[in-house]
């Protein structure tokens, strides 16, 4: 990599006046889905969404649902060498272009996970790889999970579990499973013109309390750990005075809580579910909250520099994807960058060798994709990726609604 191009953030502190708001500049809507349902393969239907199921006091009360116990027999999701990370990203792009094969439809200029917006957003450490393709920028991140911690990684999906079965019998043996949003959208103000389209996937974690699998419905899950608590006066908390608790008790809460704003917000849901695990992995206590009525308010309430980075994060995601397309618009040549974003510097480095180009290009890209942009045949009709959608089961309304309420 012989030549390269950087970028420097301005920080929270050197902030000017807000161009363009989140609530005015951000917009985004599912067109599209898919259920990871096993290691390999993925279905284009709803069927590992699932409302979750909140326990009863005596159960946190007494320590029964130990995050920590059977992570050494989990198998934690890694990608192989010659693994595309955004795999899933290219199917489903594959199907809802199908759906608009033959129509006037103009195909978004970015192709991501919406992870790359928080990552730009919190000047997280992060590397990627950029292909320019058929007029498109396609993000794959590098992270290939090969160092996580186990026990990290296992907590999480065993609270995802926890909720979704109430039942500490269910065995949490890997992550394979989940499902994802396919959202289509814009970054800007089209009144001025000066927008970036876009279409990104996220993860959706679980359901507020509904069979209704509707966007509307979509929550986020975290698990974290607090010390010194009051658990019991915690449970009958409203939701100002659990958030305020947490501001004391939980180190590093005020960039927690602009993170987790910023993935529901980017990721379309609606709801953020709270666990709180004491030091020994048990869930003490667990807490419901509306992302526009409770978390947004608070962070502009109480933490000033967060909550100027989520006013001004539309303006960062425009500076960024500008230069993106200035650095690339000056080296033609070239359809192939690593990106690094390393805290409020970025750098964009074409990758000029041939024999790198390529392989990066041919292990971020998949032979499905290029063949339906090449032949504009159906590529999934073949594809041993994609199974048919699962017939989901019926759910009884008044069973899950008496399992969906609050603690008790």
């Amino acid at each position: 990599m012989s030549l390269s191009y950087g970028f420097e953030f301005q920080t929270p502190e050197n902030l000017k006046d807000v161009h363009c708001s989140i609530e005015k500049g951000f917009h985004k809507k599912e067109v599209l889905y898919y259920s990871q349902i096993n290691a390999t393969q993925i279905s284009f239907d709803k069927s590992q969404l699932e409302p979750y199921r909140l326990p009863l006091a005596k159960t946190l009360n007494n320590g029964d649902w130990n995050t920590r116990n059977g992570y050494k027999l989990f198998q934690a999701k890694k990608f192989g060498e010659n693994e595309s990370r955004i795999r899933n990203l290219l199917l489903i792009t594959i199907k809802y272009e199908l759906t608009k094969y033959g129509t006037k439809y103009i195909r978004p200029k970015v192709l991501c996970h919406s992870g790359l917006f928080c990552d730009v957003i919190n000047n997280s450490k992060e590397t990627y790889d950029v292909i320019c393709y058929d007029g498109q920028l396609i993000f794959s991140s590098t992270n290939r999970r090969l160092d996580q911690n186990l026990l990290i990684s296992y907590i999480g999906i065993r609270f995802e579990d926890l909720l979704k079965y109430n039942d500490v019998t269910q065995k949490t043996r890997d992550n394979f499973k989940h499902f994802k949003t396919l959202g289509e959208g814009y970054i800007g103000d089209k009144e001025q013109g000066d927008v970036i389209s876009f279409l990104s996937v996220t993860e959706i974690d679980s359901l507020k309390g509904t069979k209704d699998k509707e966007p509307g419905k979509y929550t986020e899950i975290k698990l974290t750990i607090s010390h010194g608590m009051n658990w019991k006066k915690l449970q009958t908390s409203d939701n100002t005075a659990f958030l305020a608790t947490m501001s004391r008790a939980v180190s590093g809460f005020e960039r927690k809580l602009l993170k987790w704003i910023l993935q529901c917000k980017f990721g379309m849901s609606k709801h953020l579910l709270v666990g709180l695990r004491d030091g020994s992995f048990n869930v003490r206590a667990v807490h419901l909250f509306s992302l526009e009525k409770d978390l947004i308010p608070f962070l502009k309430r109480h933490y000033r520099r967060e909550y100027s980075i989520y006013v001004s994060a539309i303006d960062k995601l425009q500076q960024f994807f500008a230069w993106i397309e200035q650095s690339i618009e000056k080296n033609k040549d070239c359809t192939v960058y690593r990106l690094e974003i390393n805290g409020y510097s970025c750098k964009l480095s074409p990758l000029v060798s041939p024999e790198e180009s390529e392989q990066v290009f041919n292990n971020v890209m998949i032979k499905p994709f290029i063949q339906w942009r090449e032949t504009k045949k159906d590529s999934l009709v073949d594809c041993k990726d994609v199974v048919e959608p699962a017939v989901e089961p019926a759910v009884d309304n008044l069973s899950q609604a008496l399992e969906a309420t609050h603690i008790r």
